[in-house]
């Protein structure tokens, strides 16, 4: 009795471990076929404990055929598994192994769903204590999960060589497990007192355990960067949970079939709920993700004068709309006031704002003095000054802003202060490039003047001009002079004193000396 027991507790917990451990990857892992495989095999070796379990309490011929084809396409997928993880070269070449084993499997599997008697792999006796019967059909059998499971160890050993991560580590040794399991199952098929089925369903719960650990270190905590503490406590709290449901329904009376599919329910309904979460949390995350590349190709699309201000509002509409605020407003610091610069249903663009109500050091909630209008304030700064706050008026409805979302608008002040800078640097590139631009049309007018200068000496044979143009040579150096030269008031030169006429005449004289 006490055997039976032990049996019934590993057979169902092995049944609720796996069926969690499918659900797990299937909800959090990264989308790939290595996962979808790893779900399949724990989805079938939670079938099979399921029906080993029942099979304790009703023996049946049907039952045992159902246990022995889900338990070959674990272990076929099983290899297939592992198959994927080698070398193309290595792919390559046992590229027919694997396609055997496969065929063999689905062979086998239709062979067992379709006959609804005795293959000749179990007896009638629950499947707790088989007899083998030495049939071709059982004998193939063993050399079958021989094979492909000494395969799958073989797949990873030959990838270990390669230094490989701890995934496959794990996975290797699952796989010697499983190996010990199987040759343990013919062991207490010829010997069922002295091999009872309880050790190896122990050798199976570890080797599942193993499988899911490893699928789930690459799967989800690489490809999507899933917390490591995340497994184990959805693991407490989900089997935590099972286990309590199945402890009152055997309280209260239910047979053990019952039980053990109201603990299937239970995480199946529990997976279901964490699947509509995770569901909702992706859609959140996309809607971030494309409000982060929408503020990014603003970013870089701010180029023309007067922009600043349309992408700010831009900018703000797409995060009050992913936020729900009620208002938004981004103001910029001018002087000892803020001037709104982008605004929704909040202050008109151009409002003016005391700086004692928009300055701070991080993000706070607003003064009273903005009438709750805003509620959240979030400084923009470049370098340590501060030069513009994102407001946040009130979220839509009853609802107040969560911390992820205070951290989203401390993201988008951070935006908006990379704009304001980058406007700020173009404003300055746009001075830099007006002033050399006015250089280079005072040289060309200075190149021009000299040009004319050389024409009039050239078509000017009056020795009265080159006579003042070789007295101003002489005097180059004395702006005074020039300036009160025949010179200066031939070629027309302007200045509001006599200097500034020399020095005019001077830059002449240079000009044209110099072409």
């Amino acid at each position: 009795m006490l055997l039976l027991q032990l049996t019934a507790i590993t057979d169902w917990l092995s049944m609720s471990v796996a069926l969690w451990l499918a659900a797990y990857l299937l909800i959090r892992a990264h989308r790939s076929r290595v996962t979808l495989r790893a779900v399949i095999i724990l989805a079938a070796l939670a079938a099979a404990f399921l029906i080993a379990y029942v099979g304790l309490y009703r023996s049946s011929f049907h039952l045992a055929n159902t246990w022995a084809a889900a338990l070959t396409l674990a272990i076929a997928l099983w290899y297939d598994l592992t198959y994927q993880w080698l070398s193309p070269a290595r792919r390559q070449a046992w590229r027919p192994l694997r396609l055997a084993l496969l065929a063999i499997a689905l062979a086998k599997i239709i062979y067992l769903l379709v006959l609804p008697t005795d293959a000749g792999l179990a007896s009638s006796s629950g499947l707790s204590t088989r007899t083998f019967q030495p049939t071709w059909i059982s004998i193939g059998d063993a050399i079958y999960l021989l094979v492909a499971i000494g395969a799958a160890a073989n797949n990873l050993r030959l990838e270990r060589r390669g230094g490989a991560g701890p995934h496959y580590r794990a996975l290797w040794v699952a796989s010697i497990l499983a190996v010990g399991a199987s040759l343990y199952g013919m062991l207490s098929n010829g010997w069922p007192a002295l091999f009872p089925r309880v050790l190896q369903d122990v050798l199976l719960l570890a080797s599942l355990m193993l499988l899911g650990y490893a699928i789930a270190r690459y799967q989800a905590f690489v490809g999507r960067r899933t917390t490591l503490h995340d497994l184990p406590v959805s693991g407490l709290a989900v089997l935590g949970l099972a286990g309590l449901y199945g402890l009152i329904a055997r309280h209260e009376g239910f047979t053990a079939e019952q039980v053990v599919f109201i603990t299937a329910v239970a995480i199946l309904s529990h997976a279901g709920y964490d699947l509509v979460r995770e569901f909702l949390d992706r859609l959140l995350h996309q809607r971030e993700s494309a409000l982060r590349q929408e503020l990014r190709d603003l970013a870089q699309a701010i180029s023309a004068e007067g922009s600043l201000a349309d992408k700010l509002q831009q900018g703000l509409e797409g995060a009050a709309s992913l936020l729900n605020a009620s208002s938004a407003l981004v103001a910029q610091r001018e002087a000892d006031y803020f001037v709104v610069k982008a605004s929704i249903r909040s202050l008109a663009p151009g409002s003016e704002l005391p700086s004692a109500e928009m300055v701070a050091d991080d993000l706070r909630e607003a003064d009273q003095a903005l009438g709750g209008r805003i509620t959240w304030l979030a400084p923009v700064h470049t370098g340590l000054e501060q030069t513009a706050v994102v407001g946040l008026g009130p979220r839509a409805g009853s609802t107040v802003y969560s911390a992820a979302d205070l951290d989203l608008l401390v993201e988008i002040a951070d935006w908006a202060g990379r704009m304001i800078e980058a406007d700020h640097q173009q404003q300055q590139n746009r001075a830099r490039l007006r002033a050399m631009a006015e250089d280079l049309e005072r040289n060309a007018a200075l190149e021009a003047e000299g040009s004319n200068l050389l024409e009039r000496l050239e078509a000017t044979p009056d020795r009265n001009f080159v006579g003042l143009v070789e007295d101003a040579l002489r005097h180059i150096a004395d702006y005074n002079n020039l300036g009160g030269s025949g010179l200066a008031t031939q070629l027309g030169i302007q200045g509001p004193t006599q200097i500034d006429r020399g020095k005019a005449l001077r830059g002449r004289l240079i000009e044209a000396v110099e072409t």
